[in-house]
């Protein structure tokens, strides 16, 4: 119940949470009133992207996703994850995947050996097949999700592990 609206005044307007309002007049068997006129108008209500920017993870081994939860990603996302594990200078990354459904040759996951997208591109990873296990050559990787602005998909579920290099 957002209000129980009673008696001559204006009452202030009222926002439903979702897509839709229902209005009801309640009236009892004695008194009668004039009534009232109202107005609706859909309000569109901006949602944050799904990712932004970047975000750093460390540790031997963690998971991240796409920022998306259940839902799909968004259009026109350019965001990324350095994977860093900073340990010694012997170990490398190695990323696996769990989930993959990005929109087939219009958006990518895209692995890069290294601190950012400068650094050499390891995949361009993109459609529903789950890609093969990436691994950097140090201890950094850095993983970016680029979408157009048109199909969304489900998007990524992502592991990291630290491996000792003899």
């Amino acid at each position: 119940l957002l209000g129980a609206l009673t008696g001559t005044s204006l009452p202030a307007d009222v926002t439903s949470t979702g897509t839709q309002l229902f209005v009801e007049l309640v009236t009892d068997g004695i008194v009668t009133a004039d009534g009232f006129d109202a107005a609706w108008a859909a309000n569109l209500i901006p949602t944050p992207p799904t990712c932004s920017g970047t975000t750093t993870l460390s540790g031997d081994t963690g998971t991240f996703e796409d920022g998306s939860g259940i839902a799909d990603y968004d259009n026109n996302l350019s965001c990324g994850w350095l994977i860093d594990v900073d340990a010694t200078i012997n170990e490398s990354v190695t990323l696996s995947f769990s989930a993959f459904d990005v929109e087939n040759n219009f958006d990518f996951v895209n692995v890069y050996d290294g601190a950012d997208a400068n650094a050499p591109l390891l995949g361009a990873l993109t459609g529903t097949s789950l890609p093969a296990d990436v691994t950097s050559t140090g201890t950094q990787l850095f993983v970016e999700l680029v979408t157009d602005g048109i199909v969304t998909a489900d998007g990524f579920d992502a592991a990291w592990a630290a491996n000792l290099i003899p």
